[in-house]
């Protein structure tokens, strides 16, 4: 017969060894070369910035409130959202502050929007072999510089018969990106792993990981945090650097946790 203190002291025991266990997990999986890496700094010749918000929302999201208020209080200049449905900004109030954008609404995961504060850019859809579930370039000019900006969303590789159809759309990607003149950013849900063969093609196109001096950024799945993986992404190549590069701590409503960062060209 177990006592009630002999069950406090072996649950004690089972929680240490658990967190031990986690403790040593971390340790392991975590890359810390990406902490020891020299995060981007902008040059002199980088007098622009803009801030970015981009948050996979999920498409059956019902916490207007919460989701509201991470837009408010983010207040980027630049707002991409992923798996956005019919109706879904509608109920955003802080959407009003982006009278400049594109939405391509979907109930079945492909819907994206890109927001931007100022009337003069551009916004276009761009295909990359899947009509229903297309990326958007944003075009924008502050001061004499220029960006090119795409917010994109892949299929999800489980089951991983899909997988093939993903890696065509990254393939795509990156053909888009060295196709682009001047200073050029990639964000969003790209559904695939720094460790995986497809994104070692993407960073030997050109485009840079803006994780590099801040941390593995994991996203998904939210509620895993610091457990997650890194998903989400923001790339970039030519005249322009990624700072600031974070991941918020809540995705209210959704798997994904929001990332944020500042792009300065």
């Amino acid at each position: 017969m177990i006592t009630p203190v002999l069950f406090v002291v072996k649950l004690r025991k089972t929680l240490a060894a658990t967190l031990a266990a986690v403790s040593v997990l971390l340790f392991f999986t975590t890359p810390w070369g990406l902490y020891l890496a020299t995060e981007s700094k902008p040059t002199a010749e980088q007098q622009e910035s803009i801030e970015v918000l981009s948050w996979n929302v999920l498409s059956i999201n019902s916490k207007y409130q919460e989701a509201n208020a991470i837009i408010e209080s983010e207040d980027a200049d630049v707002v991409v959202l992923i798996e956005v449905r019919e109706g879904f900004l509608e109920s955003l109030p802080a959407v009003a502050k982006y009278p400049n954008r594109l939405v391509y609404p979907s109930w079945r995961g492909g819907g994206i929007a890109v927001m931007t504060k100022d009337a003069n850019d551009t916004l276009e859809y761009v295909d990359f072999g899947y009509p229903t579930q297309p990326a958007i370039a944003l075009s924008l000019r502050r001061g004499g510089s220029s960006l090119r900006l795409l917010g994109m969303h892949t299929f999800s590789p489980m089951p991983v018969s899909r997988t093939p159809h993903r890696d065509k759309q990254l393939d795509e990607m990156v053909r888009w990106a060295a196709g682009q003149e001047g200073p050029t950013c990639v964000v969003g849900d790209l559904n695939i792993t720094p460790w995986a063969p497809a994104f070692g093609r993407i960073l030997e196109s050109g485009l840079c990981d803006s994780r590099l001096g801040t941390g593995n950024c994991p996203s998904w799945p939210a509620q895993l945090g610091a457990l997650g993986i890194p998903i989400d992404h923001a790339l970039f190549k030519g005249d322009c650097t990624i700072t600031n590069r974070r991941v918020l701590p809540a995705g209210p409503g959704s798997d994904h946790l929001p990332i944020a960062m500042t792009i300065c060209f």
